[in-house]
């Protein structure tokens, strides 16, 4: 029997941190494949989720090709073999699913004789039917490095109207008439980074079959487009569209694409991934970014993607998460949609413009510049410009794209700052060299300790780093900030310890070293005392749980759509990062502090268990998907009313927390919210202190506390009326300068100018003397400007009968501001911009040319 086991999410966890996304079944079963954990169970089975873009390009174009499917899949750890694995599989296929054998052939790794004789021998399949294969086509890999080993392949013969048609085709043929449906991996290596095999700790079975391609077999279709897993969203594009698929090849191209972007989006958003620019993010921005572009090419000119969530979710009522964040979901796609709109529109529009020069100049190349002019300027997608490119007969210049973008990243590396407190020490030796340190900090915050190593960096005279057998201090790692504190020496010397940083299970002391005399009794063997700020550990527990309830209280109020995208917690304040598309309102701040500090209040206990990581997810504990865990780990349970996987430092109960004020809720990226908090002496120092202000504002006002709102209603509505009566006043002022101003009214060419500088205070009355003086000249040019400390504004306004023979204000004011280093534009009748103060006069000068 095997185990049946849940699917893993699409975002990788503990079990492989080093991929964007889930692309095999076989990915949450590394650890037990390397052999780093023992599995609880020798063998199973699941439905896996995958996400693949290495054949983007192929989606929709090909009867196969997908970016999300599932693939069936049975493993064997250290259990059965070769002969027990093709037996299953072949029993499964042909009894269970009672496909026809005579239409199945099977290809094996060109030496796997082994595997060949158990097809030939066991399952009594003719030779001819057995295709040895090279190590391209049979033998697995799970990347460049890691687990792999030979494979052999279950072939489907689809049947004479498929593939090439010729009456030479036979096993051997590439053509698409022979479907592979299922591949029975015999896991037995290790390819290491130098490219050299070596043995697993045990031999190991990893299975993969396409739910979606074994499904088109069974219901006899031609693609898996065409199963009851796409032709649901396909029929709901084509009312969209209004367009009927089967008609046309390139609609039904397109219907297929969105089709399966919609899909994998979905899927995607379901499991916390929002669009971004990095990352996975970027990932799911493109692909659904491409669904909206061929939407717009199939006549589909309104925001639609939304309008397909419910089918995708009818379709998959098995994964309970689509469900539960259906509306989360469509608000994504409807937001994200929104904001592509006009960089489709502008970024399309632009892109024309640039096929349209190259196509004249008679070339066929685009610029790796125009490329990434295209993405800087107008955020229009790389893999777009290609896509669009080739429908056009071109290609892009990409190693020109991709040194336009080494360049950007030079400049921002350029114009920022890169530090990090280990980055001199030798990792790799580290980890190695030393063993995991003893974390005692949970039940003391002082402990005997002897110095395993003493790490001296060259430039570094005040600092030592040291690694003990045991510390109570608190190494960063998720979200928390290091301990800090002292370590004695014989009771006599005590040195600072400055930040805490994890090397793999190897904790690394910062240690502050007053003369490099001192550094001498730091040996390795000594044995110090390690004593934690108690003060400072104490307040990083009270905001730590305080960002626990806050997460809680989140999903409570906004919805379950609610991930934890990031956080720090430290002494003086707790940042919480998480996926939301929109700015809380202050209602839902408040609620989500009064659920906060209700719990503070209630003085709940906080529970702290030990578990297998099965059994923290199993109970409902939320997990950080991008976060490497253990086979054990600590879950933190308050009442069940937050219950998280946390290695961090906490308060005993929630009324040690003191209380907690939320000072600030905003964006960070699109879909991304950032809310900081305040908890324990933090929250009270913040609350007297805006106590005091307030306070204090009354008594500047002479009003009572309680009377300051309608005493500050009352004093804004006084500033609203005085401020009228200024602008009408500046007004006045400003046009009194006229009648100085039409007295040196100039010609040239005859045309009527006037170009000065005027003496205003804003930018209104500016335009307000402008339009007086056009109107007092009939027809004509004005151009004026004023300073406002360093900086000139100009305004430039020409008459109707003017324009309409040749003159524009767009045009001139932005020759006219090249003068003065500035920038504008307007209409052709009306155009102002900004400079430099020092250069206005020369500026203004510039125009008696222009008109000559």
């Amino acid at each position: 029997m095997h185990t049946h086991l849940p699917g893993a999410s699409l975002v990788p966890g503990s079990y492989d941190p080093s991929v964007l996304l889930t692309t095999a079944g076989m990915q949450q079963f590394k650890p037990y494949f390397f052999g780093y954990e023992q599995p609880p169970y020798k063998r199973a089975v699941t439905c896996q989720k995958c996400f693949r873009t290495s054949d983007l390009d192929n989606v929709g174009k090909t009867p196969r090709h997908q970016t999300f499917f599932e693939m069936l899949g049975n493993f064997s750890f250290g259990d059965y073999y070769k002969k027990e694995a093709i037996s299953f599989a072949w029993e499964f296929i042909t009894a269970e699913l009672k496909i026809n054998p005579h239409r199945l052939f099977v290809s094996v790794f060109n030496t796997d004789d082994e595997a060949a004789e158990i097809w030939n021998d066991t399952i009594g399949l003719p030779c001819e039917k057995i295709i040895r294969k090279g190590e391209e086509d049979n033998f697995w890999a799970s990347g460049e490095t890691g687990p792999c080993g030979p494979c052999s392949e279950i072939y489907y013969d689809l049947g004479e109207n498929f593939g090439c048609k010729k009456s030479t085709c036979s096993y051997n043929c590439d053509c698409s008439r022979y479907l592979e449906i299922w591949n029975l991996v015999f896991m037995e290596f290790n390819r290491t980074e130098h490219g050299v095999l070596e043995p697993l700790p045990s031999k190991n079975i990893d299975t993969g079959m396409g739910l979606e391609r074994i499904t088109s077999v069974i219901q006899n279709v031609k693609t898996n487009f065409e199963t009851d897993f796409f032709m649901p969203i396909i029929k709901r594009i084509e009312e969209l569209a209004e367009k009927a698929y089967g008609t046309d090849e390139q609609l039904d191209t397109a219907i297929r694409i969105i089709a399966d972007h919609i899909k994998s989006s979905a899927f995607l958003i379901s499991d916390g991934v929002m669009p971004g620019n990095e990352g996975r993010g970027y990932v799911l921005r493109r692909v659904m970014r491409r669904a909206i572009r061929y939407g717009r090419l199939i006549g589909i000119n309104k925001p639609f993607l939304k309008n397909l969530v419910s089918t995708i979710i009818n379709i998959n009522q098995y994964y309970p998460e689509l469900t539960a964040k259906q509306d989360f979901i469509r608000q994504t796609m409807e937001a994200e949609e929104h904001r592509f709109s006009n960089t489709l529109e502008r970024g399309i529009k632009r892109l024309e413009d640039i096929i349209g020069e190259i196509i004249n100049k008679g070339e066929y190349v685009i610029s790796g510049e125009k490329a990434f002019e295209l993405y800087d300027t107008y955020g229009f997608p790389f893999e777009l410009t290609i896509e669009i490119a080739k429908e056009q007969g071109l290609s892009v210049n990409e190693a020109g794209y991709e040194e336009e973008m080494k360049k950007q990243v030079q400049r921002a590396r350029a114009a920022g700052m890169f530090n990090a407190a280990l980055k001199d020490i030798p990792i790799q030796s580290i980890e190695q060299s030393f063993p995991s340190t003893i974390f005692t900090g949970y039940d003391e915050i002082e402990t005997k300790a002897n110095i395993l190593g003493a790490i001296k960096i060259p430039d570094k005279d005040n600092e030592i780093y040291l690694i003990f057998n045991k510390t109570p201090f608190y190494a960063e790692s998720g979200g928390q900030v290091g301990d800090t504190g002292i370590i004695k020496v014989n009771d006599e010397v005590i040195f600072n310890v400055t930040n805490v940083q994890k090397l793999g299970d190897v904790f690394v002391h910062i240690i502050n070293i007053p003369t490099p005399s001192m550094a001498s009794a730091l040996q390795n063997g000594t044995e110090v005392i390690a004593l934690v700020d108690k003060e400072r550990r104490d307040e990083i527990k009270r905001h730590h749980t305080a960002t626990h309830l806050l997460q809680a209280s989140l999903r409570r109020v906004l919805g379950t759509h609610i991930e934890q995208a990031g956080s720090l917690v430290c002494d003086s304040y707790a940042r919480f990062d998480f996926t939301h598309l929109k700015a809380m309102d202050k209602n839902e701040i408040s609620q989500v502090e009064a659920l906060i500090n209700e719990r503070i209040l209630n003085n709940i206990s906080l529970c702290t268990r030990v578990m297998t990581l099965n059994q923290a997810k199993e109970s409902g504990a939320t997990a950080l998907f991008n976060e490497k865990y253990g086979e054990t780990v600590r879950v933190i349970d308050i009442e069940g009313f937050s219950k998280e996987l946390c290695g961090g430092t906490h308060v005993l109960n929630t009324g040690e927390t003191g209380s907690c004020r939320i000072i600030s809720e905003e964006a960070i990226a699109a879909g991304m919210r950032r809310i900081t908090l305040l908890a324990g002496n933090a929250a009270y120092k913040w609350s007297k202190a805006r106590e005091t202000l307030v306070e204090n504002l009354a008594g500047n006002l002479k009003v009572p506390v309680n009377d300051l709102p309608v005493k500050i209603e009352k004093l804004q509505n006084l500033c609203a009326e005085s401020e009228k009566e200024i602008g009408k006043l500046r007004s006045i002022i400003a046009l009194s300068q006229s009648d100085n101003l039409l007295e040196s009214v100039k010609e040239s060419n005859g045309i009527k100018y006037i170009a000065s500088v005027v003496d205003v205070q804003n930018t209104a009355s500016l335009s307000k003397l402008a339009e007086h003086l056009l109107k007092k000249l009939g027809t004509g040019v004005v151009l004026i400007g004023f300073k406002d400390g360093k900086k000139a504004n100009i305004i430039l306004i020409i008459s109707n009968d003017l324009v309409a023979k040749g003159l524009n204000a767009n045009n001139l004011i932005k020759t006219i501001l090249t003068e003065c280093n500035g920038r504008g534009g307007g209409k052709p009748h009306f155009a102002m911009g900004g400079g430099d103060a020092d250069k206005l006069e020369a500026a203004l000068d510039l125009l008696q040319k222009l008109i000559s």
